[in-house]
């Protein structure tokens, strides 16, 4: 370890041999000491022995700049810079800051379009949590498809249900709390008249009337349920289903099964006509 103010004064031979041996020591071992040099130049390289950092001076020879840790034990160098915050990792507009093993992690993970996007789907009446770290979501809400027409008279073929009603709505997500996701029911095969479908609704936020209710939404875009085929003639097939969002309804005297379609009429001889499709709930929450 040597440091050196780096001027050679005039002196006799011997004492400028020990003079030069002391800056070349000073040099070859980056001035190192446990104190910063007495005399310093810009640009200059110290090894601070003390803390085991290597600095240099700056430019105006005002401050030493850490240019990293020296690890004596592993034999190691540790380059001193700023690492990325989560959020700036997953920004991506910092282009002075370092990543980490863990900052790229995160930033791929942020960054996937499928990690990105997550789906909840209810068939059945329950309870919607919105996912942790997600911030909007898009609704698509469905009610239930009605039965199919019921004659009640031998020899005359009823028409379809009708499919319930379907709503898509954009809302906030973060901070909203529990939503009650409300399922309405397909109305059940009669054998006369119709039974309706049921209302579904998400919270307040989202809702939509069943097959053959009195059209009612709450959202942004409103799809009113198909009516259902007539029935064909004296002695003839009953009519199919009307088709909702998600699909036709069911044929003559048959249950519908895409959901919220309407159920077959019933057919010239006397039974019951198809029962509707329950309703569903879709919700598409994004980071």
């Amino acid at each position: 370890m040597a440091q050196h103010d780096y001027v050679i004064d005039n002196q006799a031979s011997a004492s400028a041999r020990a003079d030069l041996n002391s800056l070349f020591q000073a040099i070859a071992s980056q001035n190192s000491g446990a104190t910063a040099p007495t005399t310093t130049y810009a640009n200059q390289i110290w090894y601070d022995t003390a803390n085991d950092l290597l600095k240099m001076r700056n430019e105006a020879n005002s401050g030493w700049i850490t240019l990293g840790t020296v690890d004596q034990t592993n034999n190691v160098f540790n380059p001193n810079f700023l690492p990325a915050t989560q959020a700036e990792a997953e920004a991506g507009t910092n282009n002075v800051k370092g990543m980490t093993a863990l900052r790229v992690a995160q930033a791929i993970t942020a960054l996937n379009p499928s990690a990105s996007v997550n789906i909840q789907v209810f068939t059945a009446t329950g309870t919607y949590t919105p996912t942790s770290g997600y911030k909007y979501a898009i609704g698509i809400v469905t009610g239930g498809g009605s039965s199919g027409f019921g004659s009640g008279t031998s020899n005359v073929p009823a028409s379809g249900g009708i499919a319930g009603n379907t709503v898509i709505g954009s809302f906030g997500i973060s901070g909203l709390g529990v939503q009650t996701a409300t399922i309405g029911a397909g109305g059940l095969g009669v054998a006369s008249g119709v039974s309706d479908g049921g209302t579904s609704s998400l919270g307040t936020i989202l809702s939509a009337s069943g097959g053959n209710q009195t059209i009612a939404y709450t959202g942004l875009v409103q799809i009113q349920g198909g009516r259902g085929q007539s029935g064909t003639g004296t002695g003839g097939v009953g009519g199919t289903g009307g088709s909702s969002f998600w699909g036709g309804g069911g044929p003559q005297n048959s249950a519908a099964t895409a959901y919220g379609s309407g159920g077959g009429g019933e057919g010239a001889n006397p039974s019951t006509s198809g029962s509707g499709k329950s309703g569903v709930i879709m919700i598409m929450e994004f980071k």
